[in-house]
């Protein structure tokens, strides 16, 4: 099996809260969880278990959310890992 990695522009939640000192507005807040939903959604209805997300792997570019570091990742099976 063949992976490819993208370079992605960002900086992730934790340089934004900690270094760069960002306080998130209740609606960019939202608009993050929801967005990050989606992709652990999609993850997960394509087999895929993350087993890492955490603020320094959530990327923010602009209005696009990202979640990266799959170096834990896992195919979902029945004895392990569940999607549910």
């Amino acid at each position: 099996m063949l992976y490819v990695l993208e370079f992605k522009h960002g900086c992730t939640v934790k340089d934004t809260l900690f270094k760069y000192k960002h306080k998130f507005l209740h609606e960019e807040f939202f608009e993050v969880g929801i967005k990050l939903i989606k992709i652990i959604r999609y993850l997960h209805e394509n087999g895929v278990v993350h087993r890492e997300i955490r603020i320094s792997n959530v990327l923010i570019d602009k209005c696009e959310v990202y979640l990266i570091d799959f170096g834990l990742a896992r195919w979902i099976d029945s004895n392990q890992y569940l999607s549910n």
